[in-house]
């Protein structure tokens, strides 16, 4: 009869404690638990007229967004920001990505390669995606434009590097080119003279858009 008394209470005991866990979700004093860590805030650059940086020793391998740094000295329609990848070393052989901008860009870093900016700064995509005016630069649907609608409108004037009277939107899967829109990731290039606007519906999530003296109008 104890013995019997004794496993009732042992089963009541495990009841109990199986009662406890599925009520806290399964987690042992947190140890189960591993919350996502905050993705990296840093502000990677100077934004002053030349800086290269090396991935992996100078920044980690991730996705960035650039912000333009306009010089003091400079009106900021008179000069524009750059971003340029390379494969280990600076070279205009080992390009990767390059792409003048005058709002924010973004670029793609893998181990081994290296970055140079000119009035740029980096900081992580995940961590701030935040974006000003939709125009001169790289953004990346569905991250940073939430519509898949939207229209691309040339600003008529050149500003920057960029050509008057011509725009641009070009589309990319990823952020290499090899040249002359050429590369394996290049989706497709759409020419706007003067004023003309060219209206997108249904562009996918995770594509690439760049815009040369070029603006979005949502």
């Amino acid at each position: 009869m104890k013995k019997g008394l004794m496993l009732t209470f042992i089963a009541f005991g495990v009841f109990c404690l199986t009662a406890c866990d599925l009520l806290n979700g399964g987690k042992k004093d947190g140890s189960d638990s591993k919350e996502k860590e905050p993705a990296d805030s840093t502000v990677y650059g100077t934004g002053e007229s030349e800086q290269v940086l090396r991935v992996g020793s100078d920044i980690p391998v991730g996705t960035y967004v650039a912000f333009f740094n306009a010089p003091t000295e400079a009106t900021p329609s008179e000069v524009a920001g750059r971003v340029g990848v390379y494969e280990r070393s600076v070279d205009y052989r080992n390009l990767i990505w390059e792409d003048d901008f005058q709002t924010t860009s973004l670029c793609e870093l893998k181990a081994n390669q290296v970055v140079k900016l000119e009035y740029a700064t980096l900081q992580n995509l995940e961590s701030n995606p935040k974006i000003g005016e939709l125009k001169n630069g790289a953004f990346q649907i569905g991250t940073q434009i939430k519509a898949n609608n939207f229209t691309v409108k040339c600003l008529g004037t050149g500003s920057g590097g960029f050509s008057g009277n011509v725009g641009q939107a070009i589309f990319y899967e990823a952020l290499t080119d090899s040249g002359f829109y050429s590369g394996d990731a290049f989706a497709a290039v759409n020419n706007l003279s003067a004023e003309q606007e060219i209206s997108f519906s249904n562009v996918p999530d995770g594509l690439f858009i760049v815009l040369n003296n070029a603006e979005i109008v949502l």
